[in-house]
């Protein structure tokens, strides 16, 4: 799901002015992202990589919804699924990508063009001033993750990152006050109060503009993924971590006040193609890399779906209380419990079972005994009941 979420340049008079965050909703160029990252802009780049930049234009856009639907002159990225508001429950897990703005201190071009991930849990779905639907989050939204996916645990998009109450100002006049008086900082900043405009929103105007895109039956609710769980103690430190900046920064000197100025503006120039990194520096191996498996919809209800898969078994089926991943009950042909599926690292396989289905499990064609456990590898398919219903195993 990261490969389809881009970060979105914004250029007027020839020049950088701002960035955002937007996802890919069609395999013909079609991207979302909000009003207010593009109005400012005259020419629109979308960035999926430092090596491809691509020319954009919006097709269409609204000030009161803060949407805006971008064709991309081309692109090589899955569309992300969307998620009508039904499928959307009060306390299921989300997740954030995108592209915040404060992150780009780090100053070097692969942190620049990596999209960045947060994750929390939905907090509330209600109708603001606007009569959006809405969803509220405490997902960490930063400036830059404006325009950005707003998703469930299997990839498919919730809502759109729109705003959050500005109290930074405040908050943050306060804190210097604090820090250059001597006094210990009492104030905090407000947090898990993210908003999102829900997807429904976007399918409308995509079938108004007559815009193909994907649309999910599959709540995901049930599933967890513990690879985004955050750490309470990470934002205390964050917090400490920021005092600590501060500080430091009221008492440097101008010498390296100015070597942090020419790394923002060798960052700026690296963005308008005044400079490009050595081959070495760009082919750096992520040390940090982590090979996972997934489990993708090829065609049917979950077609281009991509469900993260953990250690656990995950059942396939009809009935929400017996399966993990949900089939609408217009499916007949589908069991209440179909199959069992599950991912195991050590030896990167996928284990699938039939569980004495009705209409059976396939795979190369041929038809599953019921009980009996086969191995898959990556890049293997297999489909329930007929062909209509095709997924694919991924090791990535």
């Amino acid at each position: 799901m990261e490969k389809s979420v881009g970060r979105v340049l914004c250029f007027s008079g020839g020049k950088f002015v701002s960035s955002g965050s937007g996802f890919v909703i069609n395999n013909r160029g079609g991207f979302i992202t909000n009003n207010h990252v593009t109005a400012p802009c005259q020419t629109i780049k979308v960035a999926f990589s430092e090596q491809e930049q691509i020319e954009a234009q919006v097709k269409w856009s609204s000030e009161q919804l803060d949407l805006s639907i971008v064709q991309l002159s081309d692109h090589k990225y899955p569309a992300l699924p969307l998620v009508p508001l039904e499928l959307v429950e009060k306390g299921q897990d989300a997740i954030v990508i995108g592209y915040p703005g404060a992150a780009d201190v780090l100053g070097s071009l692969r942190n620049f063009y990596d999209p960045k991930m947060t994750a929390g849990k939905v907090g509330n779905i209600t109708r603001d001033e606007l009569e959006r639907d809405v969803i509220q989050t405490d997902a960490a939204v930063n400036s830059g993750n404006s325009g950005g996916p707003l998703l469930n645990v299997c990839g498919s998009v919730i809502g759109v990152n729109t705003f959050k109450p500005d109290f930074t100002q405040q908050f943050m006049g306060e804190l210097i006050n604090a820090l250059t008086k001597g006094e210990t900082p009492t104030i905090q900043p407000p947090e898990g109060i993210n908003w999102a405009v829900q997807s429904s929103l976007v399918i409308k105007q995509l079938e108004a503009q007559n815009i193909p895109y994907t649309q999910t039956s599959f709540s995901c609710t049930g599933l967890k993924r513990q690879v985004y769980t955050e750490p309470l103690s990470l934002f205390t430190f964050a917090i400490s971590l920021l005092f600590a900046m501060i500080a430091l920064y009221i008492s440097v000197n101008q010498s390296r006040r100015h070597a942090f100025n020419q790394r923002v503006t060798h960052l700026g120039r690296t963005i308008m193609g005044e400079y490009r990194p050595s081959k070495e520096q760009r082919h750096q191996p992520d040390s940090f890399s982590r090979v996972r498996g997934y489990l993708k919809g090829v065609s049917g209800a979950f077609v281009g779906v991509e469900i993260p898969l953990e250690e656990n078994d995950i059942v396939l089926g009809r009935d929400p209380k017996l399966a993990g991943i949900v089939f609408d009950a217009k499916y007949t042909k589908i069991s209440r419990r179909h199959a069992r599926l599950a991912y195991r690292s050590q030896t990167h396989d996928f284990i699938l079972e039939d569980l004495y289905s009705g209409h059976g499990t396939f795979v190369k064609g041929r038809k599953l005994s019921g009980g009996k456990e086969v191995t898959l590898k990556s890049g293997e398919t297999f489909y329930l009941a007929s062909a209509t219903h095709t997924f694919r195993v991924e090791e990535k």
